[in-house]
């Protein structure tokens, strides 16, 4: 059949389309407002992120149709309002866009992106009841741009519209390879935050392009311009499709491990857990705001007190004996490069998993004295990689001294254990350097070198995206070996035991206890080979190590809001099958 006698065939259905539209614009209201007021319920959540997208799409496809089937019925004052709404909506949606993505950054409130969400419903609803009515009326007509504004304002758009289409070239060049370590944390974590976000924002840009320039008069601009959205857009779903396969893999290797009953609980065990591996609803809405009496925190408390520096830790305390932590200890080690970050670092985390009844140590550390960015970069920059650190912990420390802080801790810890943690069910956590030092504790523990205390027992660690290769990080990239972080001064030739010792890997032994590691494969400054070493090495030694791949993932992707559900998701098994 002809495209041409395609065409009136189609044309017939448009009414029943916006009528279908209609439907999930009204529904994604209603369900968002019921969402509004049980915010913790997350299937509902998972529910309302579905419709959201498909309404977004079928509410894009009626720009379409509106332009492509009944330009003829566009000859009156209805016909114009509607074909003034089509890019009315058009910019709304991706302004309404960047509030979202500003909500994810905590940047407005979740109140006032509510707001501005029900007024894109609102004009989504007028726009296609508009469109309805105007089929039903066959009246209408395109607006034409005549008027000197109207034309400065389609070039205006039109230079926008490129320009997103230049930077999402490079955004997706850094989802796609990672890029140059210090460019590739840029577009890298952009990615992490807002991919699901442009797999809207790019179809909405095509056509608001595709509406601004006339087939008659720019037909290869009009091809070319398709051409890359539909690009760009398909490799925008490469997260999202990549999903099954990561939580696939993980599924078996737990599998592997504990069971195939390894996901089989007790209902009363179920329904304390995180349901799904993902919610669409928490990704495009934001992730709910943990306010519970099940624990209570003790800020700011002192652990190891020189002449030089005094060292702190914030106490997570669970409230409840019935929760599914049973009191096991969590010594949550932040990242940085070494060089910078603090304590409080991911409260939403640790504030999480206080609620299932875990003892949370969020510790501080001392820092060396430089910049690990303009190392990355080349040149002398005032970009942090990191969270701001506490100036008195920065100094000439060798990362024995770091590791020393960590071991003084547990130390510590066995004396002073006022709130009752249970320390014979002990892990380490932490991201980055803090995934680092976190495997540094839980493979050396017991080799005596570090004087971690003996009588804590170690059951496990979680490490996100660690840093492995010591030789790589502590001599090759050159500002860790000139500004004496290693002991020494040793070069690899001189003294390659040493970097082995400072290798987490080279310390893996049968005696280890398991592990779980979150690693994004579009790592540019801690590749993911670093935890495929770790794991391998864990695996030949026969210890139980789960390696969570994030597909298109960049350093740092567990932060981001889809990744952390999924690490969410298999953090609290791991950790309630292993204690």
């Amino acid at each position: 059949m002809s495209l041409r006698k395609l065409g009136p065939i189609l044309s017939q259905h448009v009414e029943h389309y916006f009528l279908i539209s209609l439907f999930f614009n009204v529904s994604l209201f209603v369900v968002n407002f019921v969402y509004s007021l049980i915010f913790q319920n997350r299937l509902l959540g998972l529910i309302l992120g579905i419709i959201f997208l498909v309404t977004v799409f079928l509410n894009l496809g009626a720009v379409i149709l509106s332009d492509t089937y009944i330009k003829r019925y566009k000859k009156g004052r209805l016909g114009k309002w509607t074909d003034v709404l089509s890019y009315v909506y058009l910019i709304y949606l991706l302004l309404n866009t960047t509030f979202f993505i500003m909500l994810q950054f905590e940047i407005i409130s979740w109140i006032l992106n509510q707001i501005f969400f029900h007024i894109l419903i609102g004009f989504s609803i007028l726009y296609i009841y508009l469109n309805y009515t105007l089929r039903k009326k066959e009246e209408g007509a395109e607006i034409l741009f005549k008027s000197k504004g109207i034309k400065a304002l389609k070039i205006t758009l039109s230079l926008f519209c490129g320009l997103v289409f230049f930077l999402m070239f490079f955004l997706l060049w850094g989802m796609l390879t990672g890029g140059p370590p210090l460019v590739g944390i840029g577009t890298g974590s952009i990615m992490n935050w807002t991919s699901g976000f442009f797999l809207f924002i790019i179809p909405t840009i095509t056509i608001l392009f595709l509406k601004l320039f006339t087939k008659r008069n720019h037909p290869k601009l009009r091809a070319g311009f398709l051409l890359l959205g539909i690009i760009f857009t398909s490799i925008l779903t490469l997260p999202f499709t990549s999903v099954p396969f990561m939580t696939l893999d993980a599924d078996q290797q737990f599998e592997k491990y504990f069971g195939e009953d390894w996901n089989n609980f007790d209902a009363e065990v179920e329904e304390k857990f995180t349901q799904f591996h993902w919610f669409l609803g928490e990704y495009y809405f934001g992730i709910p705001k943990i306010e519970s009496n099940n624990f209570e925190v003790e800020r700011d408390l002192l652990y190891s007190k020189t002449d030089e520096y005094e060292l702190r830790y914030d106490a997570y305390i669970p409230k409840k004996d019935d929760l599914l932590g049973e009191d096991a200890t969590i010594i949550y080690i932040h990242g940085g490069g070494w060089t910078e970050g603090d304590k409080n670092a991911h409260p939403e985390l640790l504030r999480y998993l206080a609620c299932q009844g875990y003892y949370i140590y969020d510790i501080q550390y001392r820092l060396a004295d430089f910049s690990f960015a303009s190392e990355l970069a080349g040149i002398d920059t005032e970009i942090s990689i990191g969270a701001p650190a506490d100036e008195d912990l920065v100094g000439d420390w060798t990362i024995d001294d770091l590791i020393s802080d960590i071991a003084n801790f547990t130390r510590f810890l066995h004396l002073n254990n006022e709130f009752g943690a249970n320390l014979k069910n002990v892990y380490f956590m932490g991201g980055s350097a803090g995934g680092y030092l976190a495997g540094m504790a839980s493979f050396c523990f017991n080799e005596g070198y570090w004087n971690f205390s003996p009588w804590l027992n170690i059951t496990g660690s979680i490490l996100f995206f660690p840093p492995n290769d010591a030789e790589h990080f502590f001599y090759d990239l050159g500002i860790f070996y000139e500004k004496g972080f290693i002991p020494g001064d040793k070069t690899p030739k001189e003294d390659p035991d040493l970097y082995k010792k400072l290798t987490p890997s080279e310390s893996v032994d049968k005696d280890d206890p398991p592990c779980l590691i979150f690693h994004g494969t579009s790592d540019s400054l801690v590749p993911y080979e670093n935890s495929e070493t770790i794991h391998k090495e864990m695996v030949d030694h026969e210890v139980p190590c789960i390696l969570v791949k994030g597909y298109f993932g960049a350093h740092g992707h567990t932060e981001a809001a889809q990744h952390l559900s999924i690490a969410r998701y298999y953090m609290e098994r791991f950790l309630y099958l292993t204690k």
